[in-house]
């Protein structure tokens, strides 16, 4: 996430989607992957927002948050959500 936040431009962050696309996949998370797919195909099409708080990085974070409480519930453990 901060490698695609602090990206210079849309093909760095291409790189980082594509690299999330394939770890969330092989997770089992499939909205993160379908999400990232659709992140990457923004960079190539040069329509991704890369602005830090706001934009496609903010909503990527908060499905990255409600992933991470779903799959903590799934496996019974208690933590607060970074």
């Amino acid at each position: 996430c901060e490698a695609i936040k602090n990206a210079d431009n849309n093909n760095d962050a291409k790189r980082e989607w594509h690299a999330i696309k394939g770890t969330t996949a092989a997770y089992g998370a499939a909205k993160l992957a379908d999400f990232a797919a659709q992140m990457e195909q923004k960079c190539v099409s040069d329509k991704l927002s890369l602005a830090p708080n706001g934009g496609d990085v903010a909503r990527f974070l908060d499905l990255s948050a409600q992933t991470k409480r779903a799959m903590h519930q799934l496996l019974g453990i208690d933590s607060v959500i970074d």
